[in-house]
């Protein structure tokens, strides 16, 4: 059976592979910072300052692409219930995240990885090899290894976790199946508008007052997400979700370094030894891709 990478350019699978990498890190930032603001403030306040800063950067990068014109989509609905599932997860993830410590949380929402390869396989068809099939177990086995199941973390905030992971490996299904009709910036606009409507329809029920100085910190913060937003999505327009899901487990390492730093949740060797096995596993994949490249430019000798 040929796998998925045979049929895209192996430098575009790397290329891609190294994006996700990248928005993990960025995402791993933007989870500790959200996670400090929300021992204060409301959840909806933040998404809600956070879409305010977020959603200029997003209109300015459409009309950029193509003027007014940028922004009318032929597939509205699907973008919108896209938006719908992501709002679904920031709302579930940060919701369990002040409940939860970093790590954990993080732990259990990358779960994603094995529905986003078992949805891609189920909706687009898509054939994926032994090799990324045994990349993304052996991730989600360091994720087992973290978390350690019958410890007492599966409560209301762990099911959270797991219906936010859901939404994400769903969203970015979409987001392949999108990403070969639609912009980069429709792409990222949109989330970004069910956000700021979302949190607006549930601001009079959900707001805390927040000072100036914080508030306009929240919403600067959105310059730091939407180049998250723009890694991300690029990332899954160009490679296919099988080859970037193992990526996802790398916000482990940054959640587990971010947890010590600012909340003194130092790890045990058990969850290093965990966090090791899911950047190895992404590391193998990013390996071949690289290799197979390589062996594609090669002359065959007949």
């Amino acid at each position: 059976m040929r796998s998925l990478g045979a049929r895209i350019p192996r430098s575009q699978a790397v290329q891609g592979a190294l994006l996700a990498a990248l928005a993990m890190f960025l995402f791993s930032v933007q989870d500790a910072f959200i996670k400090a603001m929300a021992e204060h403030y409301s959840v909806v306040a933040i998404l809600f300052l956070r879409s305010a800063g977020t959603l200029p950067l997003a209109a300015a990068l459409v009309w950029r692409e193509g003027g007014r014109q940028g922004f009318r989509s032929r597939h509205l609905r699907l973008q919108l219930v896209r938006g719908v599932l992501l709002f679904m997860m920031f709302l579930g993830y940060y919701l369990a995240l002040t409940r939860l410590p970093l790590a954990t949380a993080v732990a259990l929402v990358f779960s994603a990885p094995i529905m986003t390869t078992l949805l891609s396989s189920a909706m687009l068809k898509e054939r994926i090899g032994i090799h990324r099939w045994a990349a993304v177990l052996v991730g989600f086995l360091g994720v087992l290894v973290m978390v350690r199941p019958g410890g007492g973390a599966f409560a209301w905030p762990a099911l959270l976790c797991l219906m936010a992971s859901f939404c994400y490996a769903l969203s970015m299904v979409m987001t392949r199946q999108l990403g070969t009709v639609e912009s980069l910036g429709r792409l990222v606009f949109y989330p970004n508008l069910v956000y700021f409507l979302g949190a607006a329809a549930l601001l009079p029920a959900n707001w805390t007052p927040v000072p100036l100085e914080h508030a306009g910190l929240i919403v600067a913060f959105g310059l730091w997400t939407i180049v998250a937003h723009l890694a991300i999505t690029q990332a899954y327009r160009i490679a296919p979700p099988p080859v970037l899901a193992p990526f996802d487990y790398t916000t482990l390492v940054w959640a587990l370094l971010w947890g010590w730093i600012f909340w003194n949740e130092w790890p045990g060797w058990i969850t290093l030894a965990g966090a090791l096995v899911v950047v190895s596993a992404g590391l193998y994949v990013v390996y071949r891709e690289a290799r197979l490249g390589r062996e594609q430019t090669q002359p065959q000798i007949r």
